[in-house]
């Protein structure tokens, strides 16, 4: 196989393209990730292509650090808050064999908890890989920081500002979790810039970013990572302005594409990468309606274009939906959550990305029944993750519930 294609294949990039807007490090773990493709040991619980299975051996409720309820950072709901407040996940690569499902989570007056949590595929448990920090006054805490104490996050609605910075690109011998903003941090709710990351090794947090996001930082907002320029992507409200993050030296930028493409990005939006044709893609949804697909070509990052779609378009009721990017099938896969026995397909055309019409599909699997929550929040922002290992989705919902695979028709 051509090493370029192979490389796109994973989502990453053998030669991309430099500018000093945005900056384009080569991947140095391209090599290690091109050498595991097509794992052809895998274990006996990964479902078949086109089925799901519940492979959880305990559940999140297990590791819970307050049982009762009534520590100081207990809140409203306690640890239920990690996952169901507005929360998402982010997948580590480098953890262990198989790598690991990570969240974190609370805010607002929901859970005051910010340990970390990880799902782990080769023991295929739930690990509490911190405490919750103690808390206290308000008096003792930094909001414009967004810190309990100088390096430690206040417990936040993560949406989908959760995500994974690779070992090669400095996250420590596991990689690391990446808070790219906090939004709804503590009793006050307020919004912080700073980027924070709690190093899944040596289990530490520490202030990521050097400067701080400056764009609509009191709102909620969708984050990406883009592993052709080692950067994370956040796209604010509105998106005339949207900024990132480079791991190479961790500072935010910010590019201006203006509102030229009709984008005027609302409540619940969430965004992901296209490597392949090197697009940010934005999912928005107004009041009402159904989703609506934007692009920015990153080669020219000067205006959105919003996509013509076709096929099963996701409804209103998919706000917020996790959409991660397929790199075996070259495509978005969208899971709405609510115990929806498919997921949607979001398939580029051949050719002419941003001018021929994507068609969305729906797939629907056999096996285990779907897990999700009866009531409350629908929208999991980017809790359906890939697991590149195990060529499959991983999917949880709810504290007392099993850890999903879903595995898609040829991976």
């Amino acid at each position: 196989m051509d090493r370029r294609l192979a490389l796109a294949r994973l989502g990453l990039a053998a030669a991309p393209l430099c500018g000093a807007a945005l900056p384009c490090p080569i991947w140095a773990a391209a090599s290690a990730k091109l050498a595991h493709a097509g794992n052809a040991s895998m274990p006996d619980w990964v479902p078949s292509p086109g089925t799901r299975r519940n492979i959880s051996l305990n559940m999140q409720a297990d590791v819970d650090p307050c049982p009762a309820r009534n520590c100081i950072y207990s809140g409203i709901i306690g640890q239920r808050a990690v996952i169901e407040a507005w929360c998402g996940a982010a997948f580590a690569t480098d953890y262990g064999r198989l790598g690991a499902w990570i969240t974190t989570g609370g805010g607002h007056g929901d859970y005051y908890g910010n340990e970390v949590y990880a799902f782990e595929l080769d023991s295929r448990r739930w690990v509490r890989l911190s405490d919750p920090y103690p808390g206290g006054a308000d008096s003792t805490v930094d909001y414009d920081e967004g810190e309990y104490a100088p390096g430690i996050p206040l417990s936040s609605h993560t949406y989908q500002h959760t995500q994974y910075i690779p070992a090669a690109q400095g996250g420590g011998q596991k990689g690391s979790l990446l808070i790219v903003v906090a939004y709804a941090a503590g009793r006050m709710a307020r919004g912080s810039g700073r980027a924070h990351a709690f190093d899944l090794a040596t289990k530490r947090w520490e202030r990521y970013s050097r400067n701080k996001a400056t764009i609509a930082t009191s709102s909620m907002s969708a984050t990406t990572y883009d592993a052709r320029r080692a950067a994370f992507w956040r796209v604010p409200y509105g998106g005339a302005q949207i900024e990132y993050l480079s791991t190479t030296d961790r500072l935010f930028r910010v590019l201006s594409p203006g509102w030229r493409g009709g984008n005027n990005f609302g409540l619940d939006h969430v965004c992901a990468h296209d490597p392949v044709h090197d697009l940010l893609l934005v999912l928005d949804w107004p009041p009402r309606a159904p989703a609506g697909v934007f692009a920015l070509d990153l080669a020219n990052p000067t205006a959105w274009r919003a996509l013509t779609v076709s096929g099963s378009v996701p409804g209103p009721e998919t706000r917020g939906m996790s959409i991660d990017w397929c790199p075996t099938l070259h495509c978005l896969v969208a899971y709405e959550g609510g115990r929806a026995d498919y997921v949607r397909k979001l398939l580029p055309p051949v050719s002419n990305v941003l001018t021929t019409p994507w068609r969305w599909e729906i797939e629907s699997f056999s096996g285990d029944e779907p897990v999700g929550r009866k009531s409350g929040l629908k929208s999991s922002y980017s809790r359906f993750r890939w697991a590149p290992e195990i060529s499959s989705f991983v999917w949880a919902d709810a504290r007392s519930l099993p850890v999903q695979v879903w595995r898609l028709r040829g991976t």
